[in-house]
């Protein structure tokens, strides 16, 4: 049972260090984006992440459209969203930045992902080529310093 409570109380609680909350995981989504480069590894990644709250996979599909398939499939409450809209980014800005720092292709997946979210109060956007076995921390601070 989740429960929604206050700042000033989030802020004397200790941190669970496993899937136990004090926090509503519906006001909570989760924005795993980056390039895959390990289908085993997302959905490690999915089975950890959606203990915590809603999750968006934000991702570039077109060379793992069976792993996109299998999410929709296994898991039809995670949103995925497909990013083959760079070249669209690159264009309209300086193509020398996106060269050099990859910058379209993070902002992309990004902003494609926030796009999709209507019913949530806080957002943790983390890496595919990441891991955290607890994300309780980030959400705590988050829910903690909500006006930020």
């Amino acid at each position: 049972m989740h429960t929604n409570i206050s700042n000033s109380k989030l802020e004397n609680t200790e941190i669970p260090q496993n899937h136990n909350h004090n926090y509503n995981t519906d006001d909570v989504t989760i924005i795993i984006q980056g390039v895959i480069s390990d289908n085993v590894h997302v959905i490690q990644l999915i089975d950890e992440y959606k203990n915590y709250g809603k999750i968006i996979i934000s991702s570039y599909f077109q060379n793992h459209s069976d792993l996109k398939k299998q999410i929709e499939q296994q898991y039809p409450n995670i949103k995925v969203v497909e990013n083959n809209n760079v070249e669209e980014f690159k264009n309209n800005w300086n193509n020398q930045i996106y060269q050099r720092f990859n910058i379209w292709c993070q902002v992309s997946t990004v902003r494609n992902a926030l796009a999709v979210i209507t019913d949530t109060k806080y957002v943790i956007k983390t890496r595919i080529d990441s891991y955290f076995s607890n994300m309780n921390t980030f959400i705590y601070e988050v829910i903690k310093n909500h006006s930020k």
